[in-house]
């Protein structure tokens, strides 16, 4: 975040013919400047369908996990559930396939090598459920699960129609407090109503900030955050920390180098002491010459930069990506916003047929494969790990925590292995929101003793379809973990709401399985332990 400069830091100043240090963070002690407080920050991502086996987006047959169990007893009950994990960074191996035609060890195909240096910020998630069949939806995966496209199963939920969390994070008084100093609380943009952010009820969503564009473009979304009359871009203006170290580097000239008064006064000890806080003086002004960022340095994009041209090639659209993340980065640094949506259509490189009947309902099956892997991990690298190297960069130039360190960045598809059913839907998260969430690793909470779970469209698919813990625990964890209590959110019709999101289960007995025991349901409304640091 980028605090002001001469309000919001000690400095060294010059007082009359004496050099006095207040507390400066660059010179403390490493174990106090590793407890500075630093903001959170939140992103979400979301694609359309999903489609993709699940051996093709998670590690799950990787060798050397480790297992637990989860709930005990009886396998017909719901019960015998056991999670697996492992360590990402030990579960990459050589991988040939189009894409990849090198082999170059990577986790999937659609989490590639281009993914490889961030693992250790990274968690892999599989088997977080919506207990209910959902069909087509667009904010199920920030908890508005009532946003479907078919009302009548809609009509089966229990509560209203719900904000997203990123609405409540934005909202919450807890997160912005008094004073902070953001122009917007959240950016939302989407790609062709691709939306993931509602405030409900259902079909109500605006861009936050309204850009006035449906369509909005990188400098649109640049100037609703930083205003149309944003002067940076190249400013010259010097850091007003170097003129205050100056000042101090001027006294003490005038006391070390002068014949008479305090330089003719000052003991060698005194002279030695002097030497030794200018020697730390030097190295501070070094530090603050190298900083790579200002947001005086901040252009707005051009309007070239613009994610809605048809028919575009994945390598064109990557560029484009990168503007509108450096957005978001630049947003971040400049203290404007801390809480961003990204809601991209299918990414179909060069098909050009009916996407949703032909790809993701597999009406042409000879190229299905072929085009849901390769839209996915376009998105994966475009999006998602353009996003995260751009956020994993120093929070204020000097301590090792990066802007990443301290956030949350989600992104999971609309359904799971199957378009349609939101079984198993695939979650990639990057960030530790300031420690709160353990990383690197892969988590399986599929229960692969119960074959209880429905199937959907795919039955070449349905051996790998078994049931999760509720996505609703996911969601909750999301919110504890960026500091919002229940108390700004449980209010109302949400009084005794379980986790977040709509508590409705459908557990029909199949194969002689219930898919959801009565423990795992209690435990709805639980953080996830296993995630947490």
């Amino acid at each position: 975040m980028r605090y002001d400069r001469i309000n919001r830091r000690h400095f060294l100043q010059g007082v009359g013919a004496g050099l006095v240090l207040p507390f400066l963070p660059s010179l403390a002690p490493r174990a106090a400047r590793a407890q500075m407080a630093f903001p959170k920050f939140f992103v979400a991502i979301g694609t359309p369908h999903g489609n993709v086996p699940i051996e093709d987006w998670a590690p799950i047959e990787a060798p050397g996990q480790t297992e637990m169990q989860l709930y005990a007893g009886s396998a017909s009950e719901g019960r015998n559930h056991t999670l697996r994990y492992g360590t990402l960074a030990n579960m990459t191996r050589s991988n040939v396939h189009a894409y990849n035609p090198s082999g170059t060890p990577e986790l999937t195909r659609v989490l590639g090598h281009f993914l490889n240096p961030h693992l250790d910020k990274c968690s892999v998630i599989s088997g977080l459920d919506v207990l209910f069949y959902t069909g087509h939806h667009r904010a199920v995966n920030l908890g508005n699960f009532r946003d479907l496209d078919d009302q009548e199963i809609a009509s089966n939920c229990i509560l209203p129609s719900m904000p997203t969390i990123d609405r409540v994070i934005a909202r919450s008084p807890s997160f912005y407090a008094a004073g902070d100093p953001f122009t917007v609380r959240s950016i939302h943009f989407d790609t062709d109503g691709r939306r993931i952010s509602s405030d409900g009820p259902v079909g109500s969503v605006s861009p936050t900030p309204n850009t006035g564009q449906a369509r909005a473009r990188a400098a649109q979304i640049f100037d609703a955050v930083f205003g149309t009359g944003w002067s940076g871009g190249g400013s010259s203006e010097t850091d007003p920390r170097l003129g205050v170290i100056d000042r101090v580097l001027d006294d003490y000239n005038r006391v070390m180098n002068s014949p008479y008064g305090d330089g003719a006064r000052i003991s060698g000890s005194d002279r030695a002491r002097l030497d030794e806080f200018v020697s730390g003086l030097r190295d501070t002004e070094t530090k603050i010459g190298n900083q790579s960022f200002s947001c005086d340095s901040v252009s707005r994009p051009d309007l070239a930069y613009n994610l809605y041209v048809n028919g575009e090639r994945h390598a064109d659209e990557a560029v484009d990506w990168a503007v509108y993340m450096g957005v978001i980065k630049s947003a971040f640094q400049c203290g404007l916003t801390r809480v961003a949506t990204i809601g991209a259509d299918a990414l179909p490189d060069d098909f050009t047929g009916n996407w949703h009947t032909e790809i993701a309902h597999r009406g042409n099956p000879s190229i299905a494969n072929d085009y849901t892997i390769r839209s996915h991990r376009f998105a994966a690298q475009a999006i998602f790990t353009t996003l995260i190297e751009q956020l994993d960069v120093s929070i204020d130039g000097e301590s090792a925590t990066t802007y990443l360190d301290q956030a949350i960045v989600v992104w999971n598809h609309e359904s799971g292995q199957q378009t349609h059913f939101s079984v198993g839907i695939p979650t990639l998260v990057a960030g530790s929101a300031g420690g709160y969430l353990r990383t690197g690793r892969f988590l399986d909470y599929r229960n692969l003793s119960n074959d209880g779970i429905w199937n959907g469209f795919r039955t070449d698919l349905a051996h790998w379809d078994r049931p999760g813990i509720p996505y609703n625990r996911w969601l909750y964890t999301m919110l504890r973990a960026m500091g919002i209590p229940d108390s700004e959110y449980k209010v109302g019709p949400l009084a005794g709401m379980q986790g977040y999101g709509d508590p409705y289960v459908r557990n029909n007995r199949r194969n002689d399985h219930f898919p959801y025991s009565s423990d795992l349901i209690a435990d709805m409304g639980r953080e996830i332990p296993e995630m947490l640091a």
